[in-house]
C-alpha cells in the first residue's frame, strides 16, 4: 500500500471513530509503519487539514522525561462549595478558596497527573493527535502510552471525545534503531505497512514545484530509492531543493556542484553518477507537460517523437514518464477549477495525442488507456467531449 492509497482508508477510520464515540465505544488508534521519509507525517497533516480538524505532532523519539508523556504528578484535594465537590490541584487551592470553596476536612489528598500541554482540550472539535516515531521512543514511553492508545486516557486525564490518535513507526528491518512492537502492543491498534511509490511522490513534487528534470530523473531511475536507507523521498527532496538555484544542469560547473551536493545528501557518488549519465543522454531536456498542453501541436508532436524514439527505437520508460507527468499536470489543472474554455484546450490536446498517429505512435495503447481512464473517472464532466471520438471511446471501453 502506498501513501496515497491509505488516505481513503484513514478517512474512513476517522469517520468510524466519530460514530464509535456516539455509541459510547472506544476510538481506534492507527499506526502507520513505513521507511523514513516516505511522507507519513505529511499525509496525516494533510488529512487533518482537509477534514478541518485540529492537528498536533508529538515526536516521541525527542522526549526525555516520562512526565512529558503522562504529565507531572500532583496532589489533588477535595474542595466543597454548597453541595458541589471538586478535586483541585494543590497549587490552585487559593484560587478556589477565593471562589468560596472549602477544603474537605476529613478527606485525604490523592495523587494524580497534570494534563500535558500537548493534549487538546476542546471536547467538541475534531482533532488528530499524531505520535511520530513510536517505535523509536524510549521503551518506557512506549509502555506508558499503551493505555492512551487503547482507551484514550491515562490515570487521571482523558483525551477529548473527538480526538483521534495516529502513530507512525519505522519497520524493524535492521536499518533503524527501533523497538519491535510485541503482540500486546500491536493488538491495541490497527497497523498499516506503507511503502514508497515514486509515482505518488512525483504528483506531490509537481504540486510543490520540484524542478522538472529531477522529477523525471526519479521516475526514470526508481532503483535509487531501493539501494539504501539514506536515499528516500525526504533526502531526494532535500537534494532537489538544494539544486533549485542551478540554472542549467548540463554544463561542467553545474555538474561539479551537483556531484558535491549529491554526496552530501546521500553519502556517496551513486546518485550523481546516474544523474550525470541521465544528463549526458539529454534526458534532462524532455518536453514539459505544460508545453505539451499549450504548445503548437506540430512542434509538440516533433518534440515528443524526438524524446520517445531514442536512436530510432521506442523508449517505453520515457513514454511512461511523459504520460505520468502529463496526467499529473492535467489533474492539478482541473483541480484548480479552470474555466471551461481552458479545459477545452486541455481536452483538445488529448484528442491530438490520441488520434494523430499517422507518423509514429506517440504513446502506447496501455499508456493512453490508463491516462484517459484515470482522468475520465475523476473528472467525467470535463472529459465528456472525449467521448465524441471513436478512438477514445474505444480506449475508455478498454
Amino acid at each position: 500500500m502506498n501513501i496515497e492509497e491509505i488516505k481513503s482508508t484513514l478517512n474512513y477510520l476517522l469517520d468510524n471513530n466519530l460514530e464509535l464515540v456516539e455509541q459510547g465505544l472506544d476510538k481506534i488508534a492507527i499506526n502507520i509503519v513505513g521507511e523514513a521519509g516516505i511522507g507519513k507525517t505529511s499525509i496525516i497533516k494533510q488529512i487533518a487539514e482537509e477534514r478541518g480538524a485540529g492537528y498536533k505532532r508529538l515526536n516521541l523519539s525527542e522526549l526525555e522525561e516520562i512526565g512529558d508523556i503522562v504529565g507531572i504528578p500532583q496532589k489533588e484535594f477535595l474542595m466543597i462549595k454548597d453541595n458541589e465537590e471538586k478535586r483541585v490541584a494543590e497549587k490552585l487551592i487559593p484560587q478556589f478558596v477565593n471562589l468560596g470553596y472549602n477544603l474537605c476536612p476529613d478527606c485525604d489528598p490523592v495523587m494524580s497527573y497534570a494534563i500535558p500541554e500537548w493534549v487538546p482540550t476542546d471536547p467538541d472539535k475534531e482533532f488528530v493527535l499524531f505520535l511520530d516515531d513510536f517505535s523509536r521512543a524510549n521503551p518506557l514511553f512506549m509502555q506508558a502510552i499503551m493505555s492512551l492508545v487503547q482507551f484514550g486516557e491515562y490515570a487521571s486525564w482523558k483525551l477529548p471525545r473527538k480526538c483521534h490518535l495516529v502513530l507512525s513507526s519505522n519497520p524493524d528491518s535492521g536499518e533503524y534503531n527501533v523497538t519491535d512492537l510485541d503482540a500486546a502492543q500491536r493488538s491495541r491498534m490497527i497497523n498499516f505497512d506503507v511503502e514508497f511509490d515514486v509515482q505518488v511522490w512525483s504528483k506531490w513534487a509537481d504540486k510543490v514545484g520540484i524542478r522538472s528534470e529531477l522529477i523525471n530523473f526519479a521516475l526514470l531511475c526508481p532503483e535509487i530509492f531501493t539501494r539504501k536507507s539514506t536515499i528516500n523521498a525526504r533526502s531526494f527532496t532535500l537534494f532537489a531543493n538544494a539544486c533549485r538555484g542551478i540554472k542549467q544542469l548540463d554544463n561542467e560547473q553545474s555538474l561539479e556542484k551537483i556531484c558535491l551536493i549529491s554526496k552530501g545528501c546521500f553519502g556517496d557518488d551513486y546518485v550523481s553518477g546516474l544523474l550525470v549519465q541521465f544528463i549526458h543522454n539529454h534526458l534532462d531536456k524532455l518536453i514539459g507537460a505544460e508545453e505539451i498542453v499549450n504548445g503548437e501541436w506540430k512542434v509538440v508532436k516533433n518534440k515528443l517523437i524526438d524524446n520517445i524514439y531514442r536512436k530510432n527505437s521506442y523508449d517505453a520508460s520515457v513514454a511512461s514518464t511523459l504520460t505520468l507527468r502529463l496526467s499529473n499536470y492535467i489533474e492539478q489543472y482541473f483541480a484548480q477549477g479552470s474555466a471551461a474554455g481552458k479545459s477545452d484546450k486541455v481536452i483538445d490536446r488529448l484528442v491530438d495525442i490520441c488520434t494523430d498517429d499517422k507518423d509514429k505512435t506517440l504513446f502506447s495503447e496501455d499508456l493512453l488507456f490508463r491516462l484517459i481512464k484515470h482522468l475520465h473517472a475523476d473528472y467525467p464532466q470535463r472529459c465528456q467531449k472525449l467521448l465524441k471520438y471513436p478512438q477514445i471511446r474505444q480506449k475508455l471501453i478498454g
